[in-house]
C-alpha cells in the first residue's frame, strides 16, 4: 500500500555503491540513484522525498488537466501546463515545445506533436518522462548565470 513502509536491499547505514556507471553518469544524480545497488522503494522513511517526482507531476498535471494520472506526451498537454501556471508567452513558441518534447523523451530530434513509445503507442508523460526532462534541463544549466 502507499502508505506503508517498504524494504531496502540496502542497511540502514549503508551508503549505495554505483556500479556500471559511465564517468558521464556520474554528474546526473537521476542515474546515478537509478544504477545504484541499493534501491529505494515508495515509503521508505530512510528517503522521504523518493516519491518527490511522481508527487510534483501528479499536482501539475492535477492543476492543468483535472486529473492527476499520466496523459499521452503531446505538444499540447505541455502548452496546457505551461498557460496553467502563467506561461502563455513561451506555450506558443514551437521550437521550445519541440525541445521540450525531446528532453522528456530522451530523442535529440523531435518535430512531432506527439511522442510514440517503441511499440508505437503513445509515449506517457509519466514520472520517467518527467525525470528525462528535469534531468536535461539540469545539465543545460549554465552556473555562471547566477554570478551575473
Amino acid at each position: 500500500s502507499e502508505g506503508s513502509a517498504s524494504t531496502s536491499s540496502c542497511d540502514e547505514n549503508e551508503s549505495p555503491e554505483i556500479v556500471d556507471a559511465e564517468p558521464s553518469d556520474l554528474a546526473n544524480p537521476l542515474l546515478t540513484t537509478e544504477r545504484s545497488q541499493c534501491r529505494h522503494e515508495k515509503g521508505d522513511k530512510r528517503w522521504p522525498d523518493s516519491d518527490l517526482i511522481d508527487h510534483v507531476l501528479r499536482m501539475m498535471l492535477h492543476d492543468a488537466t483535472g486529473d492527476p494520472s499520466p496523459k499521452p506526451l503531446t505538444k499540447e498537454l505541455i502548452r496546457q501546463i505551461l498557460c496553467f501556471y502563467g506561461d502563455r508567452d513561451i506555450a506558443d513558441d514551437e521550437r521550445l515545445l519541440d525541445e521540450m518534447m525531446a528532453a522528456a523523451t530522451a530523442n535529440d530530434s523531435h518535430a512531432a506533436d506527439a511522442a510514440f513509445d517503441v511499440e508505437g503507442g503513445p509515449m506517457l508523460f509519466d514520472q520517467h518522462a518527467f525525470a528525462r526532462a528535469l534531468a536535461h534541463d539540469v545539465q543545460q544549466y549554465d552556473i555562471d548565470n547566477e554570478n551575473r
